[in-house]
C-alpha cells in the first residue's frame, strides 16, 4: 500500500507538492511514496468532483488530500472552511476518519510566494535585492503600489 494520493487543482500545484515531498530529509520526514494527479478541469473540478476521484483509491493508500485554491473554485460563496469541512466529512464515509483530507487554500497558492520573503528575489535572479524587484513589478504594471502580490500571479 502506497503512503498518499493527491489530487491537485493544476501542474503549479503539482510541481510544488512533488518539490516539497521530494526533501523529505530537510522537513524530518521519511521519504513519501505519492502519487500525484491533476484535475483537468483545475479548482472547480476538484470542488465539485474531487472526492468521487479519490475515492477508489481508499484502498490502494493510507492517505488522500484533495487541495485546491478557493478563489477559482466556483465555490467561493460558500466560506473556506465550511467547503473545507464539508468535503472532509465526505471523505470520512470512504476513507474512514483521519485518513483524506481537503486544503482549500486562501489566498491561492501563488499569493504565499509574493511574502516579504528575500528568497523570492533570490530565486527569480534579483539576488537579495527583494525590494528593487517590488519596484521593478510596480513600474512594470503587474503589482500595484499597495498590492501585495499581481492580481494574477
Amino acid at each position: 500500500m502506497k503512503e498518499l494520493v493527491v489530487l491537485a487543482a493544476d501542474k503549479d500545484l503539482q510541481f510544488a507538492l512533488e518539490g516539497l515531498l521530494a526533501r523529505s530529509e530537510a522537513l524530518g520526514i521519511q521519504p513519501i511514496e505519492k502519487d500525484i494527479f491533476v484535475e483537468p478541469e483545475h479548482d472547480p473540478g476538484c470542488a465539485l468532483r474531487g472526492v468521487e476521484f479519490l475515492r477508489p483509491f481508499a484502498n490502494q493508500y493510507r492517505h488522500g488530500h484533495l487541495i485546491f485554491d478557493h478563489e477559482g473554485s466556483g465555490r467561493e460563496g460558500h466560506a473556506r472552511k465550511q467547503l473545507q469541512d464539508d468535503l472532509n466529512r465526505a471523505f470520512a464515509r470512504f476513507w474512514g476518519e483521519h485518513r483524506a483530507c481537503a486544503i482549500v487554500i486562501a489566498p491561492e497558492l501563488e499569493a504565499w510566494v509574493w511574502s516579504t520573503s528575500p528568497h523570492v528575489a533570490e530565486i527569480a535572479g534579483w539576488g537579495s535585492r527583494h525590494s528593487r524587484l517590488r519596484r521593478w513589478l510596480v513600474q512594470q504594471r503587474w503589482l500595484g503600489r499597495d498590492e501585495i502580490k499581481p492580481a494574477r500571479p
